[in-house]
């Protein structure tokens, strides 16, 4: 995953996804968190720390038995929710 800074058209930062098997990423508004719908049935919470060029894998949110297909954040980023392959949605705070 990289996240490029619009006005310039540089890469800012970035992390390899490449051995979680990712299905979805949502951003959240401030642009600073990512969570990464995964096969494995986690949902990764990444930050970017906008002074450093390096993604933060934070911690995995575990709750589905089978793959998370679906991951997306509400207006105000309070709540996350999620879909997966277990047909299953949950809310996450």
């Amino acid at each position: 995953m990289k996240v490029w800074d619009r006005r310039t058209n540089r890469l800012r930062s970035e992390l390899d996804l490449v051995q979680y098997s990712t299905n979805c990423i949502a951003v959240d508004r401030s642009g600073e968190t990512v969570a990464v719908a995964c096969e494995d049935g986690l949902i990764r919470m990444i930050s970017d720390a906008k002074d450093s060029q390096q993604l933060r894998l934070d911690f995995g949110l575990k709750g589905h038995t089978d793959v998370v297909l679906a991951v997306a954040f509400d207006y105000n980023t309070r709540t996350l929710v999620s879909g997966g392959s277990d047909t299953e949605y949950k809310l996450w705070n």
